[in-house]
């Protein structure tokens, strides 16, 4: 598609662009339990605002951009006393939670090259539950990740397993508060422990529980140690544009102190320019996300935050009730926040997934894996309360519908087992045969029903489903797409 040749009205591209919206769910409707965070439109407002007044501002260059600079240190200085951090704690804001654990990879690997040079091939050790930012901070730092096994009751990782698996090479341990897919909080008390008995580094993902976790303990909710007040810890990140309901850009990595930051950072005085520092793995940060969020926390406040939280807890259990109450269907571990995931014994849960998508809803499926089941998951936000009822409605209907087939229908058994005879030579064609069998056209998007293609993944070799999904994606995100009427 080559570049218009004349330019056109405004009119006209805010036509086209609310024409193309259409396409897509609608963010603010409370049916959506993924992907976005919205609180109300007020918040939405106050966001847009102070995005839009520091748009063209930059904060690669603090020594300019003074305000940014100085909003970014006010944010940092707030996420790091909600999470108990004393005078050393420093941070940064980064573009979101992978930037920030691809840093924390990063950093580890960094500092462990000054204090244990003995360590050619570093590891770090996480739960199965660990965000899957961790695995690509592996491949790109060139960091080991070695993964250990949850509890099958609780989703919290094995604290002996931790042990078991440490090693001369070992440089980091990781936790989750909470884990994303079933919501439970990893002991972080016992990870600390073992961390300051072997000279290690320990990171919290608090991404989705950073805000949560402070506020709902400031109005009554149970909450296990996590923070900085835990001996051993000694990286913590966290999630503004989640649960603090500030637009998408904005996450806080918070240090135990400067000295280990600084291997977070990058300098460069070796070519023409100008000596360069970068604190995080871009070099320009949009203004408007820095701006953003410092608008919005100091707009809500700790009554406004409290508010939200307990609303949504509120509505957390009553959705963890609504799921269990329905037969067959039942809850995994004990969220302690925000998120939640349910399976079934007796139906395929892929396919009440499908049922649910089918009925308006945007909900995530997840796969079985080692000793834990396929299950669908909700991140239930602020936006979603009014819906409660509502979606577990609609859950019990879809719970019908998929009730009347058996777990694997004759049709998807034949199909799997034409997939295991394509993966014995998985050439290019029979990759593309595999994607077609699960429903995906060349350069075409993925179907809508997803219950059998999570069947197949789930009965195929790891790698065979990852060559799949990139092959999938890399023609998704090709030139040759056109956008839809």
């Amino acid at each position: 598609m080559p570049l218009p040749k004349e330019t056109t009205t405004k009119e006209n591209i805010l036509y086209r662009l609310n024409e193309l919206k259409k396409q897509d769910p609608d963010p603010r409707g409370g049916k959506m339990f993924s992907y976005v965070f919205y609180a109300n439109k007020e918040i939405e407002e106050v966001g847009k605002e102070a995005y839009n007044a520091f748009m063209q501002e930059n904060g690669i260059a603090p020594t300019t951009f003074t305000a940014l600079k100085n909003m970014e240190n006010e944010v940092v200085s707030i996420a790091s006393s909600l999470l108990n951090g004393d005078a050393d704690v420093v941070g940064n804001l980064t573009s979101g939670g992978t930037e920030s654990l691809l840093l924390v990879v990063k950093t580890a690997r960094d500092f462990a090259r000054t204090t244990k040079p003995e360590i050619i091939k570093p590891e770090i050790i996480v739960p199965i539950t660990v965000h899957s930012s961790l695995f690509k901070g592996g491949i790109y730092f060139d960091v080991k990740i070695i993964v250990v096994p949850v509890d099958s009751i609780t989703f919290k990782v094995d604290i002996n397993a931790v042990r078991n698996a440490i090693t001369a090479n070992t440089i980091m341990l990781v936790g989750s508060t909470p884990n994303y897919s079933q919501g439970t909080i990893d002991d972080i008390e016992s990870l600390g422990s073992i961390a300051l008995e072997n000279n290690l580094l320990l990171h919290v993902d608090a991404c989705m529980g950073g805000i949560v976790l402070p506020i709902i303990k400031e109005i009554g909710y149970p909450v296990p140690p996590f923070d900085f007040k835990v001996k051993g810890v000694t990286s913590i990140s966290v999630d503004l544009h989640k649960f603090a309901y500030t637009p998408k850009g904005c996450s806080v990595l918070l240090w135990k102190n400067k000295e280990l930051r600084k291997h977070q950072y990058f300098a460069c005085n070796e070519w023409t320019g100008y000596a360069l520092v970068n604190p995080t793995m871009t070099s320009t940060k949009p203004g408007g996300s820095i701006a953003a969020a410092w608008a919005v926390m100091n707009f809500l406040g700790m009554e406004g935050y409290k508010k939200l939280m307990g609303d949504t807890m509120i509505a957390v259990d009553k959705m963890i009730n609504g799921i269990n109450e329905i037969e067959h269907l039942k809850v995994l571990g004990k969220p302690e926040a925000t998120l939640i995931s349910f399976t079934s014994e007796k139906y395929n849960i892929h396919k009440i997934c499908d049922e649910l998508t089918e009925l308006g809803w945007t909900v995530t499926p997840q796969l079985a894996i080692d000793n834990v089941p396929a299950s669908i998951h909700l991140t239930v936000t602020y936006g979603n309360i009014y819906q409660v009822d509502n979606f577990i409605e609609d859950l019990k209907k879809a719970v019908k519908t998929t009730s009347s087939f058996s777990l694997k229908s004759i049709s998807e058994s034949i199909t799997i087992s034409t997939a295991k005879k394509l993966i014995e030579n998985l050439s290019p064609e029979n990759l593309e045969k595999l994607l077609a069998l699960a429903g995906v056209k060349k350069g075409g998007n993925a179907p809508k029903k997803l219950a059998l293609i999570s069947n197949l993944m789930e009965s195929m070799p790891k790698e065979v489903v990852k060559a799949m999904l990139l092959d999938f994606f890399s023609d998704l995100f090709s030139s040759s797409q056109e956008l839809k009427k």
